[in-house]
């Protein structure tokens, strides 16, 4: 159980630092108008504040993380977790977790472009409980 939510915390916060990304820092658009920049001065900033764990490559796939799964989770539930840091988020996830896999599984699967095959394989993953060589393969 407490593996489940260690891991639930790391989504989420990928997911929010994803959204932070996309709506703050680039304004809702899908790319910041100014290239990579966005991402480099951020990286440079957070490593500054809070350590390792920014690189360029992590708030990327944090960004692209974000912008394909942004429907799994609704407003409420993200400000209790990202704004308000309330611990009843995790009622709202009693029957379902919008994340069922870990973070090493989300990388693999945000680089398959087909909606459909991506959902089919990450559907496929959960239920066989496919370790991560077994979903690249």
């Amino acid at each position: 159980m407490a593996v489940k939510q260690v891991n639930a915390v790391q989504l989420l916060t990928y997911y929010s630092l994803g959204r932070w990304i996309v709506e703050e820092q680039q304004e809702g658009s899908r790319r910041a108008k100014y290239g990579q920049q966005v991402i480099k001065k951020l990286s440079v900033k957070l490593s500054e504040k809070f350590g390792r764990g920014f690189s360029e490559d992590t708030l990327k796939n944090c960004r692209k993380f974000y912008l394909i799964y942004k429907d799994r989770i609704s407003e409420t539930v993200f400000d209790l977790f990202a704004v308000e840091k309330s611990e009843t988020v995790f009622c709202f996830f009693k029957d379902q977790m919008p994340f069922s896999l870990q973070w090493s599984h989300y990388l693999v699967l945000i680089r398959i472009a087909n909606a459909d095959e991506r959902s089919f394989y990450e559907i496929e993953a959960a239920k066989s409980g496919w370790n991560v060589r077994t979903l690249q393969r």
